[in-house]
């Protein structure tokens, strides 16, 4: 479910912002745009992941046995929001964006630049 979350928002959110970039504010598609798409998709990807990382840590550090602390996910969802309010399925994020944010801005300019790459290739052959 964790990763269904991170890839059903990394290509729509990138697309949207490239969009948004290109077409409302009408900046040059280059690499600047690349970088500020892929910078708001890597947000938009952790936002939507995060529970389900939080609530995988959680259930993947408790401790075995008799001692569990949640019986399994949904348990873990409704006890941390009990606890700690919906935000307490955001600790961590910031973390999370910075470690994900430098792998997107390069995954997604160097794509747009093989992209390119490939289309002035084909036109010239």
């Amino acid at each position: 479910l964790r990763t269904m979350m991170l890839v059903g928002a990394q290509m729509p959110s990138y697309d949207a912002a490239k969009h948004a970039l290109t077409e409302r504010l009408q900046m040059t598609n280059g690499p600047g745009v690349h970088f500020i798409s892929s910078a708001i998709a890597a947000g938009c990807a952790c936002v939507c992941m995060q529970p389900f990382d939080l609530v995988a840590c959680r259930l993947m550090n408790q401790p075995a046995g008799k001692n569990q602390l949640y019986s399994g996910p949904v348990d873990c969802f409704s006890k941390t929001i009990k606890a700690e309010g919906l935000g307490g399925l955001y600790k961590g994020v910031t973390a999370n964006y910075f470690r994900m944010g430098p792998q997107y801005i390069l995954t997604f300019v160097f794509f747009e630049q093989l992209k390119g790459a490939m289309q002035r290739f084909r036109h010239t052959s």
